[in-house]
């Protein structure tokens, strides 16, 4: 993340962190640091907007369903009367349609 922000990038990275919200009980107080450490980094990247946290598999499923939906797209618009597909190396595909 230092990496990201000393670049000056004028966007967001594409990137997404999902966490899920689960009890957790600390084993030792070896543990405390580290635990800590993750809440700090949690907080970090919710501020940024690169959190997606959620509490069961079915949350996760609709979450990031959601989230690729609205990435493509916000990236990779349908024209009306035309469709189009990503193919590899991350070029679009337009095909028109019949209509």
């Amino acid at each position: 993340m230092a990496a990201w922000r000393a670049s000056g990038a004028p966007k967001k990275p594409e990137v997404v962190l999902c966490f899920k919200d689960a009890p957790y009980t600390i084993g030792d107080e070896s543990e405390l640091e580290q635990v800590a450490g993750v809440i700090k980094f949690r907080k970090e990247t919710r501020k940024l907007g690169l959190e997606l946290s959620f509490t069961s598999e079915d949350e996760f499923s609709e979450k990031i369903r959601d989230y690729f939906e609205k990435y493509l797209n916000d990236r990779y618009p349908v024209t009306p009367g035309k469709a189009g597909a990503v193919v590899a190396g991350g070029s679009v595909a337009v095909f028109e349609s019949a209509a």
